[in-house]
């Protein structure tokens, strides 16, 4: 006969070793927004070290031109709670402890008592990746379409431009 006590205390360790494991930042957050807990992947990510969040707003997280936005979303989902990616279709964008922004993907899932656990996980090398797609697609269209040899070489210095971030 198995101890039911033992397998729940089992049970905990394993929770327990799978926040800890996970590479994406776990942050969860009351019904006002304030970090109840982060996961120790939350100082890779955000530089934070996660006793520094718990009790700040999670829009610390936030890019501060979008806090303000990002709180009514918030709110919103609070009145429809859902597990589902955050922002689909946008390119969302997190802001580390040194202020500096980068593109996340979220997911979300509602837990009892209205907080929320979201997933965020560093998006910057699938953002490089999808540039760098469009920037064939545009090259390849150019082409295509018969542009002369000085248009395509415009082209192809815009979108290397644009994929090094350069003047």
């Amino acid at each position: 006969m198995r101890d039911a006590a033992a397998d729940d205390a089992s049970v905990q360790d394993l929770a327990r070793e799978l926040v800890t494991a996970s590479p994406d930042a776990i942050v969860v957050v009351d019904a006002q927004g304030t970090v109840r807990f982060a996961s120790a992947a939350v100082e890779t990510l955000f530089g934070y070290r996660p006793g520094e969040l718990v009790g700040q707003s999670m829009e610390v997280l936030v890019p501060e031109p979008l806090r303000g936005l990002h709180a009514a979303h918030r709110r919103r989902y609070g009145h429809h709670p859902s597990s589902r990616p955050m922002g689909a279709g946008l390119r969302l964008s997190g802001q580390r402890k040194d202020g500096t922004t980068f593109p996340i993907d979220v997911g979300l899932s509602p837990l009892s008592g209205g907080r929320a656990a979201a997933f965020v996980r560093d998006a910057t090398a699938w953002t490089r990746v999808q540039r760098r797609l469009q920037a064939t697609n545009q090259l390849t269209q150019a082409v295509l379409a018969g542009g002369s040899i000085e248009e395509l070489m415009q082209a192809a210095a815009r979108e290397a431009r644009l994929l090094l971030d350069a003047d």
